[in-house]
């Protein structure tokens, strides 16, 4: 009984960790990354780089910690060159 006491007190708070980020999430626009990396770029030649930069190394980055077995990969573990638009694991 005890553990079921305890496997419903760590479902409710995951369930209440689930509903935080969905609402947190309906007030975050999707294009906040987009616009945080463009607003640094002058040209659409340095757009572009940018966005290939960033889409290069997102790549480079999740294959590496895939093989390496990494877990643990959230937003708290990355690093983001706001000029380059390069990725970095911490």
């Amino acid at each position: 009984q005890h553990l079921e006491m305890i496997a419903s007190a760590a479902n409710k708070s995951f369930n209440r960790k689930i509903d935080r980020f969905l609402e947190l999430q309906e007030k975050l626009p999707l294009t906040t990354l987009r616009h945080g990396l463009m607003s640094k770029a002058q040209t659409a030649q340095r757009e572009f780089e940018v966005r290939s930069n960033f889409a290069q190394s997102l790549s480079a980055s999740s294959c590496c910690q895939y093989i390496l077995g990494i877990g643990d990969r959230h937003t708290g573990n990355l690093l983001i060159n706001d000029r380059n638009g390069k990725l970095m694991a911490i």
